[in-house]
């Protein structure tokens, strides 16, 4: 076992038997999250060193709200909790909280995800509404105008970090432009109704998916792997009268591989 450590007394009452965990993205320092119940009502987050063990000395106190995720920068500089009033920001360099994030449309934040690049943070909660923040200020890029009918609980970028997929309680996956908020398009099916937890594949615009009914799919969302899909299952070109109907007012192209 590489680590382990005594948070609390496992029959203190005031203690929710409910653990979050988190490790910084450099691999140094793993957090847990306890929550006490009311009338405490408060998150506290305590930080180990992860190859000695050794407790570090600052407690994240966050007052108010239970945490219901962890997530961590690639770079291993924050780490953020996600609370059912608003997303707090840890900066694990000076060891204090930087921020805190509430969304227009607020809703509980459920989780959260850095981009590869580090530049943004997305952010999915209980209204099924996605939002994007700058990590340099933490502003606010934007909300989704649309999204699920039920939770976000998955958030997943894709390797080059243009898009960012959101998934879930309705079986169903969103994907946004990171830049604008625009919805891009989506991946339907099998429709279970059930929870689905999606993620891109790391070399790849493919999105592996799996239901909380142990059940799995695949999905290719790179345009160029439909439009080679298409023109093989067509055998051919798209004609002028074709290409007219589905690309009104632009000039006409090959779009097949050759």
């Amino acid at each position: 076992m590489l680590l382990d450590v005594a948070l609390t007394d496992p029959g203190d009452p005031r203690i929710a038997p409910l653990i979050n965990a988190g490790v910084s993205g450099d691999g140094h320092t793993v957090a847990f999250s306890t929550y006490m119940v009311p009338p405490a009502n408060r998150t506290e987050i305590a930080f180990f060193d992860i190859a000695s063990g050794r407790r570090l000395d600052r407690t994240w106190i966050i007052d108010g709200s239970g945490a219901n995720r962890l997530a961590a920068s690639a770079d291993g500089r924050y780490l953020v909790a996600t609370t059912n009033i608003f997303v707090a920001v840890w900066d694990l360099k000076l060891r204090r909280e930087v921020a805190r994030l509430t969304a227009p449309a607020r809703g509980s934040a459920l989780v959260a995800r850095f981009s590869p690049d580090g530049q943004y943070l997305a952010v999915g909660n209980s209204l099924g509404r996605l939002s994007m923040w700058h990590v340099s200020d933490w502003r606010l890029q934007w909300q989704a105008e649309a999204g699920h009918n039920g939770y976000d609980v998955a958030v997943s970028f894709s390797p080059d970090g243009s898009m960012v997929a959101s998934s879930g309680t309705d079986s169903k996956i969103f994907l946004y432009d990171v830049n604008t908020g625009e919805m891009v398009g989506g991946a339907y099916g099998p429709d279970r109704n059930n929870w689905l937890y999606a993620e891109f594949k790391a070399d790849r615009n493919e999105l592996v998916g799996y239901f909380d009914d142990g059940s799995m799919a695949q999905w290719d969302v790179d345009p160029g792997s439909q439009i080679r899909s298409a023109c093989q299952i067509a055998g051919r070109e798209l004609s002028e009268r074709e290409w007219d109907r589905l690309v009104p007012g632009q000039p006409f192209r090959p779009v097949c591989p050759a």
